[in-house]
């Protein structure tokens, strides 16, 4: 009696349509899911990603030429400073 309802309940839970079964499934289903959820952050990642680097190549550009004009700038206020103090 103990042993055969003990069986009867093991194959309830392992059966096709048990709770076994529909936990399985449950969990697959959660796991594509995520999955799928995983691939549109990587996706919106990379976009983003893309994005800060075109960003940081034009703020590089500009600082470069802020760089450049601030030389050339200090080099004309030297000059300048310079003639000055000749007169």
């Amino acid at each position: 009696p103990f042993t055969v309802s003990l069986e009867d309940k093991i194959d309830l839970l392992l059966a096709a349509d048990g709770p076994l079964a529909s936990r399985t499934k449950s969990l697959r289903s959660s796991v594509a899911r995520n999955q799928t959820e995983q691939d549109r952050l990587e996706a919106r990642v990379a976009v983003i990603e893309a994005r800060l680097n075109k960003q940081y190549s034009a703020l590089d550009t500009t600082l470069s030429k802020i760089n450049a004009q601030n030389a050339s700038l200090t080099q004309s206020i030297a000059a300048w400073t310079a003639s000055l103090s000749r007169k």
